[in-house]
Formats: C-alpha cells, sequence, structure tokens
C-alpha cells in the first residue's frame, strides 16, 4: 500500500513477547494533525481482541482512536522498509 507506519514499541519491559512477536501500538496517517491508532481500529472494528499482558506500558483500556501528531513534528528518521504478505 506504500504507507508509512508509526510503532511505539513497549520500552518497560521486553519489546517482544514470549512468541517473539514485537509488542507495540502501530499508528498511520491519518490527516494533517492526527495519527490513526492502528491496534484500536481493529478491536474496534472486530478484527482483533484485546490480550493485555500487564508487563508492558500499553493500556489498550485507555487508547484514543485518534493521537494528534501534527506533520510538522515529522523529521528525518531511520525507516525500515518491509515487505508484508498476507496469506
Amino acid at each position: 500500500l506504500n504507507e508509512t507506519v508509526y510503532l511505539d514499541i513497549d520500552d518497560l519491559g521486553s519489546p517482544r513477547d514470549p512468541y517473539n512477536r514485537i509488542i507495540a501500538v502501530v499508528y498511520k496517517r491519518y490527516n494533517s494533525t492526527h495519527l490513526l491508532n492502528v491496534n484500536k481500529w481493529l478491536v474496534d472494528n472486530g478484527y482483533a481482541n484485546i490480550t493485555d499482558y500487564t508487563d508492558n506500558e500499553f493500556d489498550p483500556y485507555t487508547w484514543k482512536l485518534y493521537v494528534y501528531y501534527p506533520e510538522s513534528n515529522e523529521t528525518t528518521t531511520p525507516t525500515v522498509t518491509t515487505t508484508v504478505t498476507h496469506t
């Protein structure tokens, strides 16, 4: 889809769970002033369920669907490009 996503990776505990998955909240640009919380959108639309382990910094019950983050906050940052395939 050629879209940039932003990851808020857990920095309280380990960034990975016992299955080696990255513990993070995923955001994508919604408009010039806000990011969309993809994790919350997936839950709200029935594509995911909350399983909240308390050994990380995230509390999904307090998430907002949109987070204020104006484009002016974006600077040149390191990026990782990877291909995601759907099966």
